[in-house]
């Protein structure tokens, strides 16, 4: 008799972890019986502890438990997993606060959080936890609640770094994002920076910094290159910021040509120019009070699902990835020392390439072929997916017309280690290699 009860007993607690499974994921996991519904949750919850793991011992043990999981199993719980997203009550505003870690000490900045008008954190959708979109208000934009969307309000002008010119306020955007997809159901394909004048700068370089995080940014009253960014410099002396970077990104930009404030003619004109160049996939340049509400321009965009070409310009060794190429190594490069300064004060000391590293990349997954040029680079990491290449062949990596050949076998370790090295979830690459730049 105990033994019949303990059985119901252990037969109810799997029977839950099906239902749970189901709650969350719809009918995906249908097919999977009670055992292997509890094993699904239990690799949920492993993979979320590797991804926050910080010592590669502790993620080698965390790998080791989930190297029976099926490589599409894992892919589908880091693209859409996530629990105990937190209740809010739909359409309120929630103040809160995140800390941003600097080199000598740490700041405090308070957030104002505009939850959903139809927010249900239980919300089931197409076999997934329903998503909403996010919009970053840096400064003053924000969208209504009853736009349904999560927005998060960034104060305005006291962030630090400079009023969003340095690179901790960029960081702190990216911050944001991260943290609130970490408690709120967002949807990671839907991520809008939002801002004006120099918080518009700041959305500019965030996106620069971290090309595969937003699906658009929407800004006024600023450009991606402002002034401050030539101090101490001769005029002629621009060096473009890496605007490729962002030719995937879709993109508002609201300027007045005659603002010799914010915008001098003799930034401009480069700049344009490198925009005319580049054929932004999609880029609204508004000028002379002409208006497209935020609303409007969100309205059915979403981040690029896998650019088959990516385009990486870097001005600074920060700026070191583009989706699925990155720099390990960079090549020697004459530098300059950027000041930084906000109100006269000195915020930031930053070292800038004089000549801009360059790296195209480009697959043709029918060929199995990866075509590389690299200009300032000695290293390069590659990440790759199986929207990129065909893992059952070999595949070809060419950099700088020398080719090399591999043959990757994907694995649920290389994934999660891409994972984490990328830093997003929601574009789990298989695996990735290593090549020298000739």
């Amino acid at each position: 008799m105990r033994l019949l009860a303990a059985a119901l007993v252990l037969l109810a607690a799997q029977e839950s972890a099906k239902d749970q499974l189901r709650a969350r994921y719809g009918e995906r996991f249908r097919d999977l019986d009670d055992d292997a519904a509890a094993r699904t949750l239990d690799a949920e919850k492993t993979i979320g502890a590797y991804l926050a793991a910080e010592s590669s011992e502790r993620r080698g043990e965390l790998a080791a438990r989930l190297k029976d999981v099926p490589l599409a199993t894992v892919e589908h719980l880091l693209r859409c997993g996530g629990t105990g997203f937190t209740p809010a009550k739909a359409g309120s505003r929630i103040r809160t606060k995140t800390t941003l870690k600097r080199q000598d000490d740490s700041i405090e900045v308070e957030l104002q959080v505009t939850v959903p008008g139809d927010y249900d954190p239980t919300a089931v959708e197409n076999g997934v936890p329903k998503r909403w979109p996010l919009v970053i208000g840096a400064g003053n934009y924000l969208i209504k609640p009853e736009e349904n969307c999560f927005g998060v309000q960034l104060p305005y002008p006291d962030l630090p770094g400079g009023y969003g010119r340095g690179s901790h306020s960029q960081k702190l955007l990216q911050q944001v994002v991260r943290e609130t997809s970490a408690i709120y159901p967002i949807d990671a394909d839907r991520v809008f920076l939002t801002g004006a004048s120099a918080m518009g700068h700041c959305c500019w370089y965030t996106a620069m910094a971290y090309p595969d995080l937003p699906a658009g940014i929407y800004t006024g009253a600023s450009m991606p290159f402002p002034s401050i960014l030539n101090q101490g410099r001769k005029d002629e002396e621009v060096v473009l910021p890496p605007l490729g970077q962002v030719r995937a990104i879709a993109n508002y930009w609201e300027y007045s040509p005659d603002d010799e404030g914010h915008n001098p003619r003799k930034y401009m004109e480069p700049v344009l120019k490198r925009i005319a160049e580049l054929k932004y996939d999609d880029l609204t340049a508004a000028t002379k009070g002409e208006e497209l509400t935020l609303a409007q321009f969100m309205k059915g965009r979403r981040r690029a699902a896998m650019p088959v070409r990516v385009l990486l310009e870097s001005d600074e060794k920060r700026i070191n990835r583009n989706w699925w190429i990155e720099v390990v190594d960079f090549a020697p490069r004459a530098t300059f020392v950027l000041q930084i300064l906000c109100e006269d004060e000195k915020v930031e000391r930053r070292t800038l390439f004089k000549k801009p590293v360059i790296v195209d990349a480009a697959a043709d997954r029918q060929a199995n072929r990866i075509t590389i040029k690299a200009d300032g680079a000695k290293r390069l990491r590659v990440y790759l997916a199986g929207a990129l290449v065909d893992f059952d062949r070999e595949i070809q990596i060419v950099v700088n017309d020398k080719t090399t050949k591999h043959t990757v076998k994907p694995t649920v370790a290389k994934m999660l280690d891409a994972t984490r090295r990328t830093g997003n979830r929601t574009i789990p690459y298989a695996a990735f290699v290593e090549v020298d730049v000739p």
